[in-house]
């Protein structure tokens, strides 16, 4: 029992380790003989000893990182134990099931078994959204960091943000993320973000800064003072599925900051692999991004003084972010999503000029000359032999065009009208599926 007194008394030590002495205890079948050893099991388990060294006054600042937890058994493990062998021990690890249909929940409770500071709630799926206001909701630390459950954090990554956050006094300290795919001895890591050298060393207020939005759109490389968030009533839209609700903390958060530090340091491992992730599902999503950015929009303009600054880099993401959503989207959605772009584009007229390149005036113009004539573009018809070779993979993709090696169709969204195939050495041109004749060899 005198061997457990140091871990009480010094607050530098956490009660996750005396919960690991105890379980040893337990395993041993000592608790059937000693009626003390139950009763710490109990406070421990209770997390006395936790909230006790949590209010030491020289403990860590508490971090509360929420997990939202949607059939990742594959990749759980090694996220859960990237969390727990942090060197920043004092972390509350909120895990929000969120309806998982594989052995996620297991997984976590079992995770919660043997780490006092791992939380799991459970229930029906709900959406991602909805899972993150769960943790936000249960979340009691002085910080709020966010963890996906396919990804993976480096050990010194909270206690990189903590001290940089607590030294400028910020409302948010974000970092550098890097990608990866591949476990293992076959891992590569890529595309590590740097931000600008202006944003380092110094405390950033980003609505007066518009260009800083133009950094980065992750939110898991922060970590964000609770009080700030709560304060703001700064949660994420409960729409169904796992769609672009990320985009609602990244807009509201930055733009309510008074104080933002940055670091270069990398602070998150991005998995990219990863094909069950959202990331990967956009494809029969087409207007889940327009709902996102009514939400946003709708939030901003509550704060009118807000809104009036931050108006036009908020056109400028919703125009770089419906790139990235077109192109992901089903053919058989991209035109109509391009027809309802159309509508928001003729209400863009203040974005900043001199935030757009000439590529983003072009795609601008084009779609708003005939959202048909985009759609063809993109899909290869109508370009020069040049531009079909450099974008054949569009090509074969589009609703006017497809090709493979033994036949070439034009194609009215997906109806073959002229075929082209090669049959025993020659050409075969067909109307409408009916050969009309046949050409010579080639």
């Amino acid at each position: 029992m005198l061997l457990l007194l140091p871990y009480i008394r010094n607050p530098d030590r956490n009660a996750f380790a005396l919960r690991n002495i105890l379980t040893d205890e337990i395993e041993k079948g000592y608790t059937q003989k000693r009626g003390a050893l139950k009763l710490f099991a109990f406070l421990v388990n209770k997390n006395v000893f936790y909230k006790v060294c949590m209010n030491c006054s020289n403990s860590p600042a508490l971090v509360s990182v929420v997990v939202p937890v949607y059939n990742a058994a594959k990749y759980l493990r090694e996220a859960l134990d990237s969390l727990v062998n942090q060197d920043y021990t004092n972390l509350e690890i909120i895990c929000v099931n969120d309806g998982s249909t594989d052995n996620s929940f297991d997984i976590l409770r079992e995770y919660a078994r043997r780490d006092a500071r791992i939380k799991v709630l459970d229930g029906p799926n709900g959406g991602y959204g909805k899972a993150m206001n769960r943790g936000l909701d249960a979340a009691t630390g002085e910080y709020l960091a966010i963890f996906e459950p396919d990804d993976i954090i480096p050990p010194g990554a909270y206690t990189t943000l903590v001290s940089l956050a607590r030294k400028n006094d910020a409302q948010i300290c974000k970092g550098c993320v890097r990608s990866f795919s591949g476990n293992g001895n076959d891992r590569r890591y890529y595309n590590q973000t740097r931000f600008s050298n202006c944003y380092i060393d110094t405390v950033i207020t980003p609505r007066d800064d518009l260009k800083f939005y133009k950094e980065f759109m992750h939110t898991v490389t922060s970590v964000y003072r609770l009080d700030f968030l709560r304060k703001y009533n700064i949660r994420y839209n409960e729409t169904p599925g796992a769609s672009y609700q990320d985009n609602g903390m990244f807009m509201l958060s930055l733009s309510y900051a008074d104080r933002v530090v940055c670091t270069n340091e990398v602070v998150y491992d991005y998995r990219q692999d990863n094909t069950a992730s959202s990331m990967h599902l956009i494809g029969d999503k087409p207007f889940a991004f327009k709902r996102e950015y009514a939400y946003i929009r709708m939030r901003l303009e509550e704060t009118p003084e807000v809104w009036a600054k931050v108006r036009p880099i908020f056109l400028l993401i919703r125009l770089w972010n419906h790139m990235t959503t077109y192109k992901k989207l089903r053919e058989s959605f991209k035109l109509e999503y391009l027809e309802d772009f159309r509508k928001e584009l003729m209400t863009m007229e203040d974005i900043e000029p001199s935030f757009l390149t000439d590529y983003d005036k072009r795609e601008m113009d084009t779609i708003l000359r005939s959202p048909l004539i985009y759609l063809m573009r993109e899909s290869g018809v109508g370009s020069s032999g040049a531009e079909v070779r450099a974008d054949r993979t569009a090509m074969r993709r589009g609703p006017f065009f497809k090709s493979s090696p033994n036949k070439v169709s034009y194609c009215f969204f997906y109806i073959p009208i002229w075929t082209i195939r090669k049959k025993k050495g020659r050409k075969v041109y067909c109307l409408m599926g009916i050969p009309l004749f046949k050409g010579g060899k080639m």
